[in-house]
This record gives C-alpha cells, structure tokens and sequence, in this order.
C-alpha cells in the first residue's frame, strides 16, 4: 500500500511541473534566478567531475567500455 502512494505521488509531481512547464513556455515568462538553483549548479560543478573520474576508475577496472563512456559523457 505504501509503494502505492509513492507511485501516485510521482505522477501527481510529474503532472504538475508538466503543466506549469507548458504554461510558463506558452506565456513566455523570464525565468527567475533562485538561491537554490545557484547553490545546485554550484554543487554540479564541483560533484561531476568527481563521479565522473570514480566512473571513469571504475570502467577501467571492471574493463567496461560502456561504462568509461558513459564517464566522458558525464563531464559534457
């Protein structure tokens, strides 16, 4: 029952930021800066390059080309 209510809250935030996506695109609203998207571009900037050299480790180790791929992508 749990998992359930999960679910249906998913979708219910899928929704919504569905709909208010499509509104703001349609009245062409600017878009505000926000201290929380600063900080998590910030926090973006400094995590990524480290998953992608620990990705990156990882592919060698394991022999994976998919995964050593998917660590230059991750820089991009």
């Amino acid at each position: 029952m749990g998992n359930e209510t999960g679910c249906r809250d998913f979708f219910y935030s899928w929704g919504y930021i569905l709909l208010e996506s499509v509104q703001k695109l349609l009245t062409q609203e600017i878009p505000q800066p926000s201290l929380a998207g600063i900080l998590i571009a910030i926090a973006s900037l400094i995590t990524m390059p480290i998953l992608a050299w620990q990705k990156d480790r990882l592919g060698q180790n394991l022999d994976s080309r998919a995964l050593i791929a998917d660590s230059q992508e991750t820089l991009v």
